[in-house]
């Protein structure tokens, strides 16, 4: 594992925290892939990211019977968590990845609570999105300063159709042994500079979030996202634009109506085709999206905003490092993790 010390901050930036990186993985190793959410939907899909792992020298490992179904779920919700125990516990496998998100990672949460030692988190990388979103900030919250993987999933169409980049982004992030390895800088389109401006277009923080969804769903629970200093990452899979302004609106008033000023800066994902109804009220010289963040939702002009950052439910996704020391470059249009060594 990786316990970084920061060295002194520039005065323009916040001193980066501590941050646990568990080891990389090496070809030969096991990996337990387990399903806390929802049931297999295409075991053809499922089989063509287990050859994946396989094409990379990994051997995956289940931890729970991959035919279990309960509705909507990947059965109860007692073996569900019993999987994701067991796959950190395990001394078989060297690091975890979900197969799919769906829903039902909430539901779990509770009967995770105690049972997953610190030191196992430590020793294994963790990797998903979207309804994975919730595992990512309870384990967080269990050892702040945990660096897990915002990532493709293998039984996911969106990986078997994915791009290269997006499969060679996850491999990197499997076997990266530095962070800025396993996660290098991902890019977009500044929307605003903001606050950053004073501090030559760049703000740091943590790199918290995921699915906008489930960030909203955990508000007023033990394992709600820490936002407070943070650069918070937000994607969602084609939410309409009221739906998306309805959920930033809750996060912001369960935050006192102070959440932009809370958080360094805002980083934009994909969040679909749909944030606004009828683009025919606009002019052919305005861009929908930024009408979209700055007008209609109103985000205030001191908060740094980087959007179009290829996360999420595309075939294009990279891998993000959730927990990790960031720097976001409104400058150069770009978010950065391994802060440390910018420094």
């Amino acid at each position: 594992m990786g316990l970084v010390a920061g060295k002194p901050a520039r005065k323009s930036e916040a001193a980066p925290e501590l941050q646990y990186l568990p080891p990389p993985l090496k070809a030969g190793d096991s990996i337990s892939v387990i399903f806390p959410a929802g049931y297999v939907r295409e075991q053809a899909v499922l089989d063509w990211g287990l050859q994946l792992l396989k094409k990379w020298d990994l051997n995956p490992v289940f931890h729970q019977d991959l035919d279990a179904r309960l509705g909507y779920l990947a059965g109860s919700d007692a073996a569900r968590a019993q999987a994701v125990i067991d796959a950190f516990t395990s001394s078989a496998t060297k690091a975890v990845i979900c197969g799919q998100g769906g829903y039902g990672c909430t539901r779990i949460l509770p009967l995770l609570e105690g049972k997953i030692p610190t030191e196992a988190l430590k020793k294994k990388r963790f990797f998903g999105f979207s309804d994975v979103t919730a595992l990512h900030s309870f384990f967080q919250r269990q050892l702040p300063g945990l660096v897990t993987f915002h990532s493709p999933m293998p039984a996911t169409s969106l990986l078997a159709q994915g791009t290269k980049d997006s499969q060679d982004a996850l491999y990197d992030a499997l076997f990266g042994k530095a962070l800025a390895l396993a996660c290098p800088a991902l890019h977009g389109r500044t929307l605003q500079i903001g606050r950053a401006e004073a501090t030559g277009g760049v703000v740091t923080g943590r790199v918290v979030g995921g699915n906008l969804t489930l960030v909203t769903a955990l508000v007023g629970t033990p394992w709600e996202v820490d936002m407070k200093g943070a650069i918070l990452l937000i994607e969602d899979v084609n939410e309409a634009g009221y739906r998306i302004d309805r959920m930033l609106t809750q996060l912001n008033q369960a935050h006192g109506g102070k959440l932009f000023e809370l958080i360094a800066g805002l980083v934009v994902g994909d969040v679909g085709d749909d944030l606004i109804d009828d683009s025919k009220q606009l002019g052919d010289d305005v861009d929908e999206s930024d009408w979209y963040w700055l007008k209609l939702l109103g985000l205030p002009a001191t908060l740094p905003i980087l959007t179009e950052i290829p996360i999420g439910h595309i075939k294009e996704a990279k891998t993000a490092a959730l927990g990790a020391n960031g720097r976001l470059d409104l400058v150069g249009q770009k978010l950065i993790v391994g802060v440390n060594d910018l420094l």
